[in-house]
């Protein structure tokens, strides 16, 4: 078993997916990176942070998406939610939508305590 290592990490004044990111994570990593070339170890964790941090953005970004939703989903009349997704947003099936809405429901109050963990810990 590695040894856990804290890191924080700075992302501010980087971009990701378009949006400017400003605020700094605490990015705790578990692997232990002993066993990578020491020349090549500070590179390897930074991209192991990034990653995971960018991996709790998609979490946050799937709950807000399924709150987003879940605040329109009764403006559409029978039969018309589906075409919906499709035409605006590229879907071939409603069922991702249906998971980010569900966990929004369930879990969008507390949304902070979720953020970080992987998507299918959080049914997504």
């Amino acid at each position: 078993m590695g040894r856990r290592e804290r890191r924080r990490v700075e992302l501010a004044g980087q971009r990701a997916g378009g949006v400017t990111v400003s605020r700094q994570d605490e990015i705790v990593l578990q692997f232990d990176y002993g066993q990578i070339a020491e020349g090549r170890r500070g590179f390897v964790q930074e991209m192991a942070a990034g990653v995971k941090g960018r991996l709790g953005n998609m979490a946050r970004g799937a709950l807000e998406v399924g709150a987003m939703l879940n605040a329109i989903r009764a403006d559409f009349p029978h039969g018309t939610w589906q075409p919906f997704l499709m035409q605006e947003y590229g879907f071939t099936s409603p069922r991702q939508p249906q998971r980010w809405m569900q966990a929004a429901a369930r879990l969008g109050h507390r949304l902070e305590e979720f953020v970080g963990l992987p998507d299918t810990v959080l049914g997504l």
